[in-house]
Formats: structure tokens, C-alpha cells, sequence
């Protein structure tokens, strides 16, 4: 049967090699388009590690040439932070460099060496993280005042730094290098995926504001659940009041997160809707190619039933070709799918990619089949009298 339909798409293949074209074009597109958007709802499953609602990020700019030393800036750090727990909507605060999440911003550092080796990405931030972010802790503690008079700098690593680097090791208590100082993990939060949902998490460290103050110049501040818009004025005179200038930026971290994320939202709409244009034609031209073909055809379809052949039969045959037209089109169109993903290095899971080549042929089934059933059921209902008379 197969083979029959091959011979009666040869036949007529100047006539399907535009459906044919269209096929395979739309199944590459589809196979890049589904594996672009499984890729980032793989992302998005995983655990942010931290709270957006109720965040704001304030971008200050400190004096640096009257705070001489870190006690200097610390005191006005603390000046600034009593002035602003005058509010009462105002739950936690915490300074930290410009690394916070949807920032734009990284910091890496790396370490190899026979006994201990990592790579990470880390921001700089005091004690008050934990209530500032909402991080959740999952073994030990956040570092607290007391740990900076302690010999070696305490750190707090994510859960993907143990994984990635501490296999079969006690991360609490653990004794490495970094920064060129000798540090001590004192907690593992859950995550921490400041690059946002639509990127893949990874190993990321929290250190000491104290051991590197000159470059903080954040402030996270974290308010009350149903707090008003207002807070974001107050916070800003205070801040005026105490700087005795307006060089510095209040915004929330949602903003942060929606400006942060459209770079990925947009192009994946636009891929979509072209995906939606693609298949919307491969219906359009697939409803009109059977219908035209079946009026070409009324009179082989008429001697068929005179000579034995049943509604399903012909039914199977108009439904059949077509599935094969698409079938072929698929394996053309994933020859150079799978070459341009593999060599260039596209793939970044192959359960994901091969996820998408199979909902990609599922879908355009699919298609073939709402597309297929009403001109196939009008040929078979066909009456072979009527179609010879005509023909």
C-alpha cells in the first residue's frame, strides 16, 4: 500500500512539491522553535532560591573620598540603615555590590589546584541577605558579625556549588581558598539563580561585605506583604535626607525582573507567532490542495468503487497519501535539523531536543488529520454512478 502511494506522489509531484516544501521548512522552524521554548520551561522549573514580591533595589553612590576605611563606610551604611527601619513597612536591609538578581551584572572567580577545585559566580553582601532576599537555607547558617573576627572569611555557597564541586564531601566547615584568603562555608542556601528563570542555574557563593566594603554600593530592602507604592517616596527622602544628595535609583525588583526578562519573552514570541503563520498556511494549502485534487480525481474514484474498493478504503487512501507526503518531508527536513543543532553546538539537553522533534511531528500530525477528514469523507461518500456520469 505504501508503495502504491509513493508511485501516485511521483506521479503528481509537480503538483505537491510546494505542500512538500512547505512541510519540511515548517518542521525545521518547529524543531528550533519547541526546543528554544522546552529549553527555558526546563529553566523556569527550577528553584529561583530567592523572593521577587515585595523587593527593592536602591543603586546608591557613596562619597568614597570622605569614607577612608571600611569602619567609615559601615557607619554610614548603618546611618543609613537606621534611618530607613524608621519605617515600619521596611522588614530587612542589606548592602551588597551591584551583583543582584536581573542586574546585568557577574562576578566569577575560580580556584584549581590537586586538592579542592570550583568555579563560581558570587556577589558581595553582608548578614542581612538572609531576611533581604528570603534566601532559604538548607544545611547550617547564613555568616553573622561574629564570623569576621573569626581566622578564616565564612562563606555561604548554593546547593549546585556542593553538587558541582563537593561530591563526597561535608560542605559545612569545609576549608578552601578563595579570593586569595582562606574561607569556610558556613551554610548552603537552596539556590540562587540571580541570572533569572529563563537561564540555567549554577554554583554561586555569598561573601562578606566586610572583606571587600569598596565595592558595595547596593542596598536590597525588603517591606511588608500588601505594602503601598508610597514606601518607594519615603525610602527615597530618607535616603535624601541622610546622603545630602539624589545621586542614587529606587526601583522594585519585579521591575527589574519584567526589563530583565523581556529579553527572552520577546524573541520567543516572535518565533511562535511565526511557527502560528507557518502552520496556519500548511493548513490553508493543505485544505485547498485536497479539495482540488479530489475534484481532479472524482472519476478514479468512482471506477475504484465500481470495482470493489469501500468508503474507507478511500477514506485511507486520500489520508494516506498525505501522511506520507508529510512523513517524507519530515525526515528531509531533519537531516540538516540535526546537523546545524549538533555542529553548532545548539543542543544544550538531548531529551529536550529530541522532546521537540517529537512534538513537532506530533503537532503537524495532528494538523494533517483535521486537515484530511473532511475532504477525505467527501470523497468517499462520493457515488461511483454520479462521478463516471460527470467524468
Amino acid at each position: 500500500m505504501i508503495l502504491h502511494y509513493l508511485k501516485l506522489l511521483w506521479k503528481r509531484r509537480k503538483r505537491h512539491t510546494f505542500l512538500f516544501i512547505e512541510f519540511a521548512f515548517t518542521f525545521l522552524v518547529l524543531i528550533a522553535v519547541l526546543h528554544y521554548a522546552l529549553d527555558k520551561v526546563r529553566y523556569m522549573s527550577e528553584p529561583l532560591g530567592f523572593e521577587v514580591k515585595d523587593r527593592y533595589i536602591v543603586n546608591l553612590q557613596f562619597d568614597r573620598e570622605r569614607l577612608e576605611d571600611s569602619t567609615a563606610f559601615f557607619a554610614q551604611v548603618n546611618q543609613l540603615k537606621s534611618g530607613l527601619r524608621t519605617l515600619p513597612e521596611i522588614t530587612s536591609i542589606s548592602v551588597s555590590n551591584g551583583v543582584f538578581p536581573f542586574g546585568n551584572s557577574d562576578w566569577n572567580t575560580n580556584h584549581e589546584d590537586e586538592n579542592f577545585s570550583y568555579a563560581t559566580s558570587y556577589t558581595i553582601i553582608d548578614e542581612d541577605a538572609v531576611g533581604a532576599y528570603g534566601l532559604k537555607m538548607v544545611k547550617g547558617r547564613f555568616y553573622k558579625k561574629e564570623d569576621y573576627i573569626k581566622k578564616n572569611v565564612p562563606l555561604v555557597v548554593n546547593q549546585q556549588f556542593v553538587d558541582m564541586f563537593m561530591t563526597g564531601k561535608e560542605p559545612l566547615g569545609y576549608v578552601f581558598r578563595f579570593n586569595g584568603k582562606d574561607a569556610e562555608i558556613v551554610g548552603v542556601t537552596e539556590a540562587f539563580k540571580y541570572n533569572g528563570e529563563f537561564r540555567p542555574g549554577g554554583a554561586f557563593t555569598f561573601y562578606p561585605a566586610n572583606e571587600s566594603w569598596g565595592n558595595s554600593n547596593t542596598f536590597i530592602i525588603s517591606v511588608k506583604s500588601n505594602t503601598p507604592a508610597i514606601i518607594q517616596k519615603q525610602i527615597h527622602e530618607i535616603l535624601k535626607r541622610e546622603l545630602k544628595h539624589e545621586n542614587f535609583s529606587i526601583d522594585t525588583l519585579q521591575a527589574y525582573k519584567k526589563t530583565f526578562n523581556n529579553r527572552y519573552w520577546v524573541p520567543l514570541i516572535g518565533m511562535l507567532s511565526v511557527s502560528l503563520f507557518l502552520i496556519i498556511n500548511i493548513a490553508m494549502g493543505l485544505f485547498g490542495s485536497l479539495r482540488y485534487a479530489i475534484n481532479k480525481r472524482r472519476s478514479e474514484i468512482g471506477l475504484r468503487k465500481v470495482l470493489g474498493a469501500t468508503s474507507q478504503n478511500i477514506h485511507f487512501q486520500v489520508v494516506g497519501e498525505v501522511l506520507l507526503l508529510m512523513f517524507l518531508a519530515f525526515v528531509v527536513a531533519l537531516i540538516p535539523t540535526v546537523q546545524i543543532f549538533e555542529f553548532g553546538n545548539l543542543i544544550t539537553d538531548y531529551n529536550t531536543f529530541i522532546a521537540s522533534i517529537a512534538l513537532s511531528l506530533l503537532l503537524i500530525l495532528i494538523l494533517v488529520l483535521i486537515c484530511s477528514i473532511i475532504p477525505s469523507q467527501r470523497a468517499s461518500k462520493l457515488m461511483p454512478a454520479v462521478a463516471l456520469h460527470e467524468e
